[in-house]
């Protein structure tokens, strides 16, 4: 496997004052994570990876769905980066997480085709040293499950910049709201692998362990992303292309996680500009969430490796 120390060209990077783009490794401490887990169709899955991952790598990659989507709503509240004279910052993100299979590199890993981020500094780093196809968006969410079952408080809401139809005006539109279900049932971390386990296209689960192992793995998971610059004399191609992986680990819990089951109805807006519910294989407008997770943590995002590169 390339990595970035093979690149020929490879040269000192010259960075500007007051630079937005963070240095990895980013260390980001009192998370809170509310993840919504969503059944998707996975064969639209499987395109999605043909298209932006396996296509492109001409049988250099191999990432397969397990017909899933996690809607992350996540707050950072400090994030450092490894140069120390920058200092920190609290940011706020909204991702929809493709989970794929990928024996090459790792048995799990993580795609968003979608991610928001109200933060430029989040949205630069992303998109330049990631390869995460971050945009701008703002966004209201609680921080606990008391807080999202209390009342109009707790709602969780993501907006985008985006068009109602084709050709129409950019502007912030809703893409997103989660709602409490009242009564909704609370639950363990085994209750909540049987019922994902369910969920998960039949055939592919990865590993002897069953959905229990899959769910461990997301402690230390790689972050796959399509790292690509338009090239300014044809902007249709690539001047720079490739398909990259960068591990995000969990260095501490910080409590237990809840776990709520039926407990949250997801309404998507059609919207032009960001066909999700299309792009992803999952149910179109209104849907009940069938588990949902709360955690608190402090996590970490390293250095990465090139998987493919276009030569």
């Amino acid at each position: 496997m390339p990595s970035q120390q093979d690149v020929p060209s490879a040269r000192p990077y010259l960075p500007f004052p007051a630079e937005q783009s963070l240095i990895a490794p980013g260390v980001f401490r009192n998370v809170s994570i509310f993840c919504f887990v969503l059944k998707a169709d996975y064969q639209v899955q499987r395109n999605l990876c043909q298209t932006y991952l396996n296509g492109p790598a001409r049988g250099q990659a191999s990432y397969s769905p397990l017909g899933l989507v996690l809607l992350a709503f996540a707050h950072f509240g400090s994030v450092t980066s490894a140069e120390p004279d920058w200092g920190t910052i609290s940011y706020t993100d909204v991702a929809f997480w493709v989970p794929l299979a990928n024996a090459a590199t790792a048995p799990i890993a993580l795609f968003p085709p979608f991610i928001f981020v109200d933060s430029p500094a989040a949205l630069i780093t992303g998109r330049e040293a990631f390869g995460l196809p971050k945009q701008l968006g703002r966004f209201q969410m609680p921080r606990s499950i008391a807080e999202a079952s209390a009342d109009e408080r707790g709602r969780f809401r993501a907006e985008v910049v985006g068009t109602l139809t084709a050709g129409g005006a950019n502007d912030w539109r809703t893409i997103a709201t989660v709602d409490p279900v009242a009564g909704a049932a609370r639950g363990d971390v085994a209750s909540a692998t049987s019922v994902i386990e369910r969920m998960i296209a039949p055939g592919i689960l990865p590993g002897p362990g069953g959905a229990a192992e899959w769910l461990s793995r997301l402690a230390a998971v790689p972050v796959v992303g399509i790292k690509q610059f338009r090239d300014i004399a044809s902007p249709a191609s690539a001047c720079y292309q490739a398909i990259v992986e960068a591990p995000l680990s969990w260095v501490e819990t910080l409590g237990q996680p809840e776990i709520v089951f039926d407990g949250f109805d997801l309404r998507l807006m059609d919207l032009d500009s960001h066909p999700v519910a299309a792009a992803l294989g999952i149910q179109p407008d209104t849907q009940r969430v069938p588990v949902a997770f709360h955690f608190r943590a402090a996590m970490r995002m390293d250095v990465g490796t090139v998987v493919w590169r276009a030569s």
